[in-house]
């Protein structure tokens, strides 16, 4: 599995970058939405020299393979850069990418904003949807049925082990993070974590 976070730069193109600015991990800098696919292409990558990747570029890389499931973090907020219509644009066309790159059943959206999915649950009412959050709470199980998300993904430290208990109980799978060393995997084991998430 690959967890890939999407945002949307400046002239509209989906790329591919965790930060809200590209300070950290490129050899430029800016706020990615401010910032044009020229320029995020002219900047190389901190630890691989490679340009910044596109949505489409990991597509053309790993499309049409049903041996890699592929987690599409929607790194999107309502706010200035993302207002209603923006975010309407920008769900539309990671989900029209994805469907026409990607296998079904290969990849999921995924976010901590319940707006952000949303929009994309309106856009395709079987979109395969994941909820991100801290600790679960029975609020968030409540707001990831009426969103009918296929998992959950709580931190491990802030969800007890009966939490993840009711999450499978309504059928949720639960992908749990940060894993970074083994005795934090063999929590997420004990828990009765189904996927993690780690750098390593």
């Amino acid at each position: 599995m690959v967890e890939l976070d999407v945002k949307r730069c400046a002239t509209g193109e989906l790329v591919i970058m965790h930060d809200s600015r590209a300070d950290r991990t490129t050899d430029g800098s800016g706020i990615v939405e401010q910032l044009t696919l020229q320029e995020l292409k002219g900047m190389k990558l901190r630890n691989c020299s490679e340009p910044v990747p596109t949505f489409r570029d990991v597509c053309e890389a790993l499309g049409g393979r049903d041996d890699i499931f592929i987690e599409l973090e929607m790194k999107a907020r309502a706010n200035d850069f993302y207002t209603p219509e923006v975010l309407k644009e920008y769900c539309q066309k990671l989900h029209d990418e994805a469907a026409k790159y990607l296998k079904p059943g290969t990849y999921a959206f995924t976010c901590f904003c319940t707006n952000v999915l949303w929009t994309m649950r309106k856009i395709d009412d079987k979109a395969p949807l994941g909820f991100i959050m801290g600790g679960l709470t029975d609020e968030h199980l409540a707001i990831a049925k009426e969103l009918r998300c296929g998992t959950v993904a709580p931190t491990l430290a802030d969800t007890p082990k009966e939490m993840f208990d009711k999450a499978h109980a309504m059928g949720f799978l639960i992908c749990t993070w940060m894993v970074q060393n083994a005795e934090q995997w063999r929590e997420a084991r004990a828990k009765g974590a189904d996927r993690i998430t780690t750098d390593y």
